[in-house]
């Protein structure tokens, strides 16, 4: 949901014949009412926005981790999404949305945090971060054994 980066690219994925599976749709957490745990890349202005995404679905009584599924799912040129759960009761309520319907009100949840949160922040993504972090390490150890 805040970031749909990745559909930049399906034109030239489908002329290349190459399949896309998505990951992750409720974003390591992002997307949840608990938050992602510490040790999450993103930035904290991706975390923010999620946040306050969060915050507006539940105080409006509806799970944004549906929400991010719907979204998902929904995006019709991806056919796989990989989806992962730390619990039992959460791997059922995913299996659920996929057969529910979005109401009205997690419908219009879903429109106003893409249209008023997500949309005038551009894709929210963390992508390199770790990459980054890797070799800033790696140079680091690679001075301290010079000197």
């Amino acid at each position: 949901m805040h970031d749909t980066g990745l559909l930049d690219y399906m034109e030239f994925f489908k002329e290349c014949g190459i399949g896309v599976v998505n990951a992750s749709p409720i974003s390591m957490g992002l997307l949840s009412n608990r938050g992602p745990p510490s040790w999450h890349p993103a930035g904290e202005t991706v975390r923010s926005r999620c946040k306050q995404a969060a915050d507006y679905c539940q105080d409006h009584g509806v799970d944004i981790s549906k929400l991010a599924l719907h979204f998902t799912l929904e995006i019709e040129d991806i056919p796989t999404t990989l989806v992962s759960t730390a619990s039992i009761e959460n791997l059922q309520k995913n299996i659920d949305a996929v057969s529910q319907k979005l109401t009205d009100i997690e419908r219009n949840c879903m429109d106003y945090i893409l249209e008023n949160i997500f949309k005038p922040s551009g894709n929210l993504s963390w992508e390199g971060v770790e990459v980054q972090k890797y070799w800033q390490k790696m140079n680091k150890l690679q001075a301290e054994a010079v000197s």
